[in-house]
């Protein structure tokens, strides 16, 4: 016979099949950083690569040859989960897609499995599962792909196996233990800050030995265990990216100290935002490319901080019990802290809510549990404040991502035809990339050409090798100071949006190379880029 959680967890996987099956009417597509990483994916399976995370690119001080660069930057999870795929001969576009959606539905199931686990009606948790696959947060990635859905997919189902590893007794209990730290370790190697969730279960994990009865080494060896199985991936990716001539992790590469009271503000308000993705409604809503009406983040963080402290006081006072309400307390309080310490430490790390996203979703069913106690109070204002909330941060931004899904499939053009890659890439070509493409790629590259593109979704569509750089983001006097050098004659082919012009980043990049003869433009029918051409001599 099936238990509630079993349901839940049918329930909310056969919804995110639903939202897999309307995604259908659309292809593929990438942000920019898994875009990189998939182009490193084909280079590694080509054999061009030596990892899967490894780039391999011109090198900038001579053109005429390439370097290979460990992108420590990230985390390899991404590269990891497409190489089968890519390896079977998929797409980049099937491939992505196929990784997006086994992520949500794993990770619909697992999120629908913890909130099932608290003490609310079966109701709420049955919406609960029916919605948590239709968030924008989970149900973007099999739009635009993006490295947070496969930390969707795995962070429920350690909370979930640290719940039921806790519970074993006996010899066994050793066993669980190292499953159980291996598995939140491995977390490490999808994304850096997944580890907030590691560190929550084992401090979790270390209080509840604490109260366990028994000798200090009867209470304390299986958590001990557990630790160290979590450290095995931490290190050995850790080792990996130093045998490959980068730093540990981002943190470490770009280490120095500084703060900032308003890191405050944004770690406790990120949970908030990020429980059931009020985030991305105020994203749309305030900081759209075309209707919004700012670019700052902190806007976020301040309509975001009620929520935060509300989260804080349901976990310090609190008046929910039990194992999972515990271990929801433990990862968001640690994550808090670790988010922290990132910030201070590190330059390299946004302020973005989602580096807390696996906190807010762990709290999610506690702040609801937590809701309907104070609830039955029937003190007028704190119906009102948890109404409020309630309205707020949870309904609103599920019923925002029902409405996403269902406008990314209906404005979808029908009629696009994607490129070599099978990816829909607005930046090359409005309509047609697959013209796009085939004309740019009609004059088969020389072992020497060098590809200019200011974003890396056009490389994954192009023969030949390339510099990348994410100009929209760069700024002018950013990309004047850069410089591109050759030993050999090269032949540099630049795509260039036209309000580059306007805006004097195109004239900078020309200028970045200093080797250049004479620059020719020429277009090309329905390409949302200019293609300026130039030969280097190395003798200039």
């Amino acid at each position: 016979m099936r238990t509630r959680s079993d349901r839940a967890t049918i329930a909310a996987a056969l919804s995110a099949v639903v939202v897999c099956v309307i995604a259908l009417r659309t292809d593929q597509s990438f942000y920019s950083d898994p875009a990189q990483q998939m182009k490193t994916a084909l280079q590694f399976v080509s054999g061009a690569a030596r990892a899967p995370n490894d780039w391999v690119r011109p090198d900038y001080d001579d053109l005429s040859r390439d370097v290979e660069e460990p992108l420590v930057v990230w985390a390899p999870g991404t590269a990891l989960a497409f190489v089968p795929f890519v390896r079977a001969g998929w797409t980049p576009a099937a491939a992505a897609r196929i990784v997006a959606a086994l992520a949500l539905v794993a990770g619909a199931a697992g999120w629908a499995r913890w909130c099932a686990a608290f003490d609310l009606p079966d109701a709420v948790v049955f919406l609960l599962a029916l919605g948590i696959g239709w968030l924008r947060f989970a149900s973007n990635a099999l739009f635009l792909y993006n490295a947070e859905i496969l930390v969707f997919a795995v962070a429920p189902w350690v909370l979930v196996t640290a719940v039921a590893a806790d519970r074993v007794e006996g010899v066994r209990r050793f066993g669980a233990m190292a499953l159980v730290g291996l598995a939140a370790g491995a977390l490490y190697v999808v994304k850096y800050s997944a580890t907030f969730v590691t560190a929550g279960v084992l401090v979790w994990l270390a209080w509840r030995s604490a109260r366990r009865e028994g000798s200090r080494v009867r209470r304390f060896a299986p958590v001990a265990i557990a630790a160290a199985a979590s450290a095995i991936p931490v290190a050995a990716l850790s080792a990996w990216n130093r045998s490959h001539g980068g730093a540990a992790n981002v943190m470490f590469a770009t280490f120095g100290v500084h703060w900032s009271w308003s890191y405050l503000a944004h770690a406790v308000a990120a949970p908030a935002l990020t429980a059931a993705d009020l985030a991305s409604l105020l994203s749309y809503v305030l900081m759209h490319p075309v209707h919004g009406v700012t670019q700052n983040p902190a806007w976020l963080s301040a309509i975001g901080l009620p929520g935060g402290v509300l989260l804080a006081w349901f976990a310090l006072r609190p008046r929910v019990g039990g194992e999972p309400a515990d271990l929801a307390r433990a990862v968001f309080g640690v994550s808090l802290l670790a988010m922290l310490v990132v910030w201070t430490l590190s330059t390299a790390v946004s302020i973005e809510p989602r580096h807390l996203a696996s906190a807010g979703f762990a709290m999610l069913p506690l702040a609801i549990a937590e809701g309907c106690a104070r609830w039955s109070a029937r003190s007028r204002r704190t119906r009102a404040l948890v109404a409020g909330a309630g309205l707020c941060f949870v309904a609103a931004p599920f019923a925002y991502g029902v409405v996403s899904v269902a406008a990314k499939a209906l404005r979808y053009p029908s009629a696009y035809r994607t490129g070599p890659s099978g990816i829909y890439n607005p930046l090359l070509a409005d309509r047609d990339a697959a013209s796009v493409a085939a004309a740019l790629n009609l004059e088969r590259p020389g072992g020497d050409d060098v590809w200019y593109l200011v974003e890396p979704l056009t490389n994954l569509d192009l023969a030949g090798r390339a510099i990348v750089r994410n100009a929209d983001f760069i700024p002018v006097d950013a990309l004047r100071q850069e410089r591109f050098r050759t030993s050999k004659r090269v032949r540099v082919r630049a795509l260039l949006p036209p309000r580059f012009e306007a805006n004097g980043k195109a004239a900078a990049i020309r200028a970045s190379f200093p080797q250049a003869a004479r620059w020719s433009r020429s277009t090309i029918a329905g390409a949302e880029y200019d293609l300026w051409t130039a030969v280097l001599e190395p003798r200039r």
